[in-house]
């Protein structure tokens, strides 16, 4: 039993597809394609906010630690306050690897 498809078949069903709205696209293109996307989108660590929380559960920094390290004159940590007395803050995920890179040497 022979499957193979004639060009014209082909042609008549990629038109058929793009009469849809569809389109038929190599699987390693789409690929490429949403690996590009995705290293776009993604934040880097110089740039990434983290809470308190976060920062707990993803380096293991405890408050003492941190509040510790943020009354230090010397220290590399960088955050954002937030705009009142009782917003969360966020602070600097690379500060906080360069500040424990300084305290290990």
């Amino acid at each position: 039993m022979n499957h193979s498809i004639s060009i014209e078949e082909t042609q008549k069903f990629v038109n058929y597809l793009n009469e849809a709205g569809l389109m038929v696209v190599e699987k390693k293109a789409l690929n490429d394609m949403f690996r590009k996307i995705s290293l776009e989108s993604q934040v880097d660590k110089r740039h990434k906010l983290l809470t308190r929380k976060q920062l707990k559960e993803k380096h293991g920094v405890s408050r003492r630690w941190l509040d510790k390290q943020l009354n230090d004159p010397n220290t590399l940590i960088k955050y954002d306050p937030g705009t009142s007395r009782t917003s969360t803050q966020k602070f600097n995920e690379q500060s906080i690897l360069d500040e424990r890179a300084r305290l290990m040497i």
